[in-house]
């Protein structure tokens, strides 16, 4: 669910969920005044705790159930071929806070979910696409996908190159 209301959000979503990630719908900077930015970081949050905030984001922001994974896996399509890999983090918030904690490794792409992603970029006609799945104990879990049709060149010579993707698209713009 996406709103600027986060609190508001819980009553749309399943009860027996217990905590939420509330995350940037994009950029991870708003202008809140002319030349004031807040930053808007991905945060972990119990149930409870949201229902007792009462604020307003500076820009909407989805609201998710939290699914716990040892790992993400980032997955690139690039023109039907898959390239994947694992990535790991203590907290949501660590790519700003704590970039040294991140871990990145190429790793197979599950083939219970190679199909459906190309597919996916196929029918969306994505000559690059980035999902990022979290590897859940019940399976891969769908998180996102990110497409940018400005930065494929370069996303492209990094694939080529086989180093991880450091320019690559990770979301909409």
């Amino acid at each position: 669910m996406v709103t600027s209301t986060p609190d508001r959000a819980l009553a749309d979503l399943p009860g027996g969920i217990s905590s939420v990630v509330v995350k940037s719908l994009g950029r991870h900077a708003v202008e809140v005044s002319p030349g004031q930015f807040r930053g808007v970081l991905p945060r972990l949050v119990p149930r409870r705790e949201l229902a007792a905030e009462q604020g307003t984001e500076p820009a909407p922001v989805p609201v998710q159930e939290y699914v716990s994974a040892p790992q993400e896996l980032r997955i690139y399509v690039v023109d039907s071929r898959l390239i994947g890999y694992a990535v790991t983090r203590p907290s949501p918030q660590a790519l700003w806070t704590d970039p040294a904690s991140i871990g990145v490794r190429r790793y197979p792409v599950p083939e219970t979910v190679a199909g459906a992603l190309v597919a996916i970029a196929t029918e969306l006609g994505l000559d690059v696409a980035a999902f990022d799945l979290l590897d859940a104990a019940a399976g891969p879990y769908t998180a996102s996908l990110g497409a940018n049709l400005r930065r494929l060149s370069a996303c492209r010579t990094s694939v080529r190159d086989r180093e991880p993707p450091r320019r690559c698209p990770t979301e909409f713009e």
